[in-house]
Order: C-alpha cells, then structure tokens, then sequence
C-alpha cells in the first residue's frame, strides 16, 4: 500500500471526525421536588432539583428572589441537586420564583429557567418551567479543536508527501 493512499484514508477519516457535529445535551430539568406549579403552606428546608444529566454542584446556581441558595449534590441520585431553603425566612407567602442554572459537569452546557411555586395560596404563574439554551455555551472550544486537528494531519501529511516524493514512493 503506498504512502499516498495510506495518508489519503487518514486525511479522509481526519475530515470526517473534524466535521462531526457536537452533541448539544444540557442539564436540563426533568423534575423538581416540590414540584412546578406546587401549592405549599410553608416553603421546605430543602428543594431537590433533577437535570438530564449530571450537573456541575459547583457552578450551578439557584436563587429564590435575590437570595443564591447553598447547593450540593444530591447523593442519592447524581443527576440531581438539593438547595438548602433553610435560611430564607419562615414568613415568606403567596407567588415564589425559583430560579436556576445548570452548568453540564460532562461538557460545560447550561442551561436556565425558573419554577413557579406558591406558598398559601395558589399563584397565577405559568403552568410550565422555562428553559433556554445559553448563546455561545461551549460549542466553541469544539470548533477550535477540530481547526487544531485539521491543521496538524495536513502539516503531518505535507511532510509525508514531501518524504514519499523525494524517496520516489509515489
């Protein structure tokens, strides 16, 4: 088999894996513990939120109002995480907004929303939690990878043609 046609498949399979879309998975919600739209007579000392994927405990955030709530990883299920309600105050009634955002711990997405919870009585909030994709949220470093990759097989094949022709391999 000779050099060329050697490299022609590496150069070939090199396009193909470089042309390959990402994945766009998130840590989206699949659930949350009280659930959205939950009518409560108190708010809970904790709050488990459940994603698609494992979720980064680290760099994900969750707030009631302009409180950022502690979080840490659920340990019975990795997909989940558990905020700690116990310092928002006892008085707290009527229409509550949960915000959060997920960063992936496998590959850095995130993604956000908001779920609606009424303490005493029942709100009138959207029926459904909102998600929304995070522009430009790691989809980038793929694309530079894939650049790097290409540039180094064409350095590594010009030297192999340029080694091949002057042997007379070719």
């Amino acid at each position: 088999m000779s050099v060329l046609r050697r490299l022609s498949g590496v150069l070939v399979l090199g396009a193909v894996l470089a042309t390959t879309a990402a994945a766009h998975a998130h840590a989206e919600l699949r659930s949350s513990d009280p659930a959205e739209g939950a009518v409560l007579t108190a708010l809970p000392r904790t709050m488990t939120l459940t994603f698609t994927e494992r979720p980064s405990a680290a760099s994900s955030v969750v707030t009631l109002g302009a409180t950022r709530l502690p979080l840490r990883a659920d340990a019975r299920d990795p997909d989940a995480l558990v905020a700690d309600l116990s310092g928002v105050p006892a008085a707290v009634r009527g229409p509550v907004a949960v915000a959060w955002r997920s960063v992936s711990a496998d590959d850095g997405h995130v993604a956000d929303g908001v779920i609606h919870l009424s303490v005493g009585a029942a709100s009138t909030a959207p029926a459904a939690a909102q998600t929304a994709d995070e522009p430009g949220d790691g989809g980038l470093w793929l694309l530079v990878l894939a650049g790097a990759i290409a540039v180094l097989v064409a350095t590594v094949a010009g030297f192999a043609v340029r080694r091949a022709f002057a042997r007379g391999d070719a």
